[in-house]
């Protein structure tokens, strides 16, 4: 009896649109000193173009990949820019009185794989993933990044090394996995510090599906972010549901043959309910 409504409950389930994928992005960071990524057959923007520095950027085109709404872009210092270039930075106070707390990049292609160089890491940077409005993973840099080991501590950029010891500087991977893609990337930082990243990476197929992937995904794993799968119950389904319940339990309290709860079976097919 028992297994003829666990077998009908697994049936039901079907109906009911339970999700049991994971949608999830796998966070990595490179080797210390690290301020590019090793992902094969990415674009990569360096912020190094005269025309953006020094100032707030408007609907920022990236050829080929998508645009960025606003950005300010600041010369390298001791607080970011890879080999001491020009580096994007998100702030209410950095660039004033044109500073830009909140910068979004949108994609013109749904994308597995997202990558920056990380530059003097603190609590404020946050760092979001969308897909059609809706957030698919974030994260702050306080997760992991303000605790590597202290080969992460300060600048690595031959022009400022080992400047700003007290906050790490790492190059961060994001691989989409169990299908998760993401069409928008909004970096933000609600404070007078700093959220600078240069080397922004990205690239639509997941890890391992590009033919020059091979072996583990790049760099250390660190945390895993994102949105866990949660059961879609339409209410009509589930009370249609539960009733094909109640009629397999009374066969069941009934013994009756395993032929006749198979034609209650059918009869809920039919209806639609299984």
């Amino acid at each position: 009896m028992n297994n003829k409504i666990i077998t009908f409950a697994l049936g039901c389930s079907a109906f009911w649109g339970v999700n049991t994928s994971r949608a999830a992005i796998m966070v990595t960071y490179g080797s210390p000193g690290a301020m590019s990524a090793t992902v094969a057959d990415a674009q990569v923007e360096d912020f190094n173009d005269p025309a953006l520095l020094g100032k707030a950027n408007n609907n920022v085109a990236w050829n080929g990949v998508g645009s960025i709404n606003s950005v300010y872009v600041e010369p390298g210092s001791m607080y970011g820019g890879a080999n001491g270039t020009a580096c994007a930075v998100q702030s209410e106070w950095v660039g004033q009185p044109i500073a830009v707390p909140i910068s979004t990049l949108t994609l013109n292609t749904p994308s597995a794989y997202f990558g920056l160089h990380w530059a003097a890491a603190d609590s404020k940077n946050v760092l979001s993933f969308y897909e059609d409005s809706i957030l698919v993973g974030q994260i702050n840099a306080s997760q992991f990044l303000t605790g590597l080991p202290s080969g992460y501590n300060g600048n690595p950029s031959l022009q400022f090394k080992g400047l700003d010891y007290h906050e790490d500087f790492a190059f961060v991977n994001f691989f989409g996995t169990g299908g998760t893609t993401w069409d928008k990337v909004v970096f933000s930082n609600l404070g007078t510090t700093g959220f600078e990243s240069d080397n922004w990476t990205t690239r639509v197929q997941p890890w391992g599906q590009d033919p020059n992937d091979s072996g583990n995904m790049p760099g250390t794993p660190a945390l895993e972010i994102g949105v866990p799968a949660v059961p879609e119950v339409p209410y009509t389904g589930l009370f249609m549901g539960l009733g094909c319940l109640a009629i397999a339990g009374w066969n069941c309290r009934r013994k009756a043959p395993v032929a006749a709860v198979a034609d209650k079976l059918a009869t809920c097919a039919k209806a639609g309910i299984v």
